[in-house]
């Protein structure tokens, strides 16, 4: 109702050009009119019969909740999600009461696509800024919608899925078990021992991700939390403890303290671990989009960090919905890809580069490479991007970077 009095404020009206098969009783219309008469009163507004129409729509959904699991609302909102988790690793199948409300939102979606109605979305902006992830769920929710109608499908309704997401995003549990790395002297011999003990006394709190040698460990970048080591580490690239490999009363209480320190600024660094020198690049310059996409993803697979499908993919996002963000902000990524490891290429221009149809300019571009199931690692990175698209300052100095070192300076001092 709330976004309902604000479009109707703003003169933004459901565009309404056929009502045939609308289901309701006469009950469900007089609660509504009942409810309009007292909202135009407190709200000095006139709903038009469009908008009536539109929340009766809604009003009607409750059905949706009787015989819950047999309906079509139901049954599409389990593909949405196992398409979600197919993609980035998020699983909300548990969240039944997420579910039964994204339920409730298509029926109304749906009859909406059926009959033509446009509706416009006054926060679509605002999500595609600020919650970057949630307007990606939003759009591969939307994808399954427009396979299942064969309809063509609005972004105004992606947006309205995704403040679905961003609910579900907000009420995740912080029960995620940390990703740890095990780094022994050979990697080898005292490595099982110390996994047995270690998943015998942190078994809901640690998932071992895998044992490596120091050598090992300094040569390659991982995707851990945090590191668990026989031996010790100098300049470690994640928050580690030394251990030994028969854990000592003293080695469980240095995990404990490792476990219960800040996450934000102890445990997960995801600067350090996603961002790179060799992925970052400043072009001075005329550019295009097409140079500054392939330029990136050619770093990425230089390195062997993804498949020659790479860029492709990245394209085809493209041409759903550029991925510009805001602020001279682009953030581009593929559908789908086979990533080895979880990084963010870098590319600043000297010059402002056209993104979009509608003449947005970038010169701060970030290309997620992410690892199948990893994307809920970047949670910090969003947060940054959006503070990026928020602050023009910010953004400014970002601009003016000279290389990789000052860059890093500046996200290093971002408050997420």
């Amino acid at each position: 109702m709330a976004i309902a009095i604000r479009r109707i404020k703003n003169q933004q009206y459901v565009e309404q050009n056929e009502l045939q098969g609308l289901e309701f009783n006469i009950q469900e219309l007089r609660a509504v009119q009942k409810m309009i008469r007292e909202i135009e009163g407190l709200e000095s507004i006139q709903f038009p019969e469009s908008e009536l129409t539109y929340i009766l729509l809604h009003v009607c959904s409750k059905h949706v909740l009787q015989s819950y699991n047999g309906y079509r609302e139901v049954i599409l909102v389990h593909k949405m999600l196992a398409e979600i988790k197919r993609r980035y690793g998020y699983d909300f199948s548990a969240h039944q009461q997420f579910i039964a409300h994204l339920a409730l939102h298509l029926k109304p979606a749906i009859n909406r696509i059926k009959f033509h109605m446009n509706i416009h979305n006054p926060y679509l902006s605002n999500i595609k800024k600020n919650y970057p992830l949630a307007f990606e769920f939003g759009l591969l929710a939307r994808e399954v919608l427009i396979e299942e109608l064969n309809q063509a499908i609005n972004e105004d309704e992606a947006g309205y899925m995704a403040m679905h997401f961003l609910y579900a995003l907000s009420e995740e549990p912080n029960n995620r078990k940390k990703r740890v790395l095990l780094v022994c002297a050979s990697g080898i011999g005292t490595a099982k021992l110390l996994e047995i003990k270690i998943k015998k006394l942190f078994d809901t709190e640690i998932e071992i991700i895998g044992s490596c040698s120091l050598y090992e460990y300094q040569k390659n970048e991982q995707g851990a939390d945090f590191v668990i080591s026989t031996v010790p580490i100098e300049a470690s690239k994640h928050a580690y403890v030394q251990v030994t490999p028969f854990l000592s009363k003293a080695d469980i209480r240095g995990i404990e303290r490792l476990l219960t320190k800040d996450e934000n600024h102890a445990i997960f660094n995801p600067i350090s671990l996603f961002f790179s020198k060799k992925y970052f690049t400043i072009l001075e310059g005329k550019r295009t989009k097409e140079e500054i996409l392939t330029t990136l993803a050619n770093k990425f697979e230089v390195e062997g960090n993804v498949q020659a499908s790479f860029l492709e993919s990245v394209k085809e996002r493209e041409n759903i919905v550029a991925t510009y963000l805001g602020n001279g902000l682009a953030a581009p990524h593929p559908i789908s890809a086979d990533v080895k490891e979880t990084k963010i290429a870098v590319c600043i221009t000297k010059e402002p580069i056209v993104w979009n149809e509608e003449g947005d300019e970038v010169q701060i571009i970030l290309m997620l490479a992410v690892k199948n199931k990893e994307q809920e690692q970047l949670s910090t990175v969003y947060e940054i991007i959006s503070q990026i698209v928020e602050i023009p300052k910010l953004a400014k100095e970002i601009r003016e970077v000279a290389d990789f070192e000052a860059f890093i300076r500046i996200l290093e001092h971002i408050k997420t």
